[in-house]
């Protein structure tokens, strides 16, 4: 009886841990770039959840798409695009331009 008890005890402590786990999911990527965030250089770059943005002053389109950050901005006809990685806790981002591999360092303000 004492065995049965330990394993019930045991099992109901990892259910416990696993289920506390399930309260707080990830947010997805789209999640974690909605805001507003400050370049190293000074730009201030919006970017809103319904996929609208501002980046230094011109408004545009964003999404996420197969692990791609893309931007369109009002006033050129080509999209950019930019491979990504979070850091610091999701309040620091580093895009990385996929035509001229130039980074780019952004903290949410």
């Amino acid at each position: 009886m004492k065995k049965q008890l330990i394993i019930i005890g045991i099992i109901a402590l990892f259910a416990c841990v696993w289920l506390s786990g399930c309260s707080n999911p990830l947010k997805s990527d789209k999640d974690r770039f909605i805001g507003t965030w400050k370049a190293t250089n000074g730009s201030i770059s919006v970017l809103f959840s319904d996929g609208n943005c501002t980046i230094g002053g011109i408004s545009g389109k964003w999404e996420i798409k197969d692990r791609m950050l893309i931007i369109v901005l009002a006033n050129l006809p080509i999209q950019s695009t930019f491979s990504y990685v979070f850091s610091n806790g999701d309040r620091t981002v580093t895009l990385t331009d996929i035509a001229n591999g130039i980074n780019s360092v952004y903290t949410k303000q």
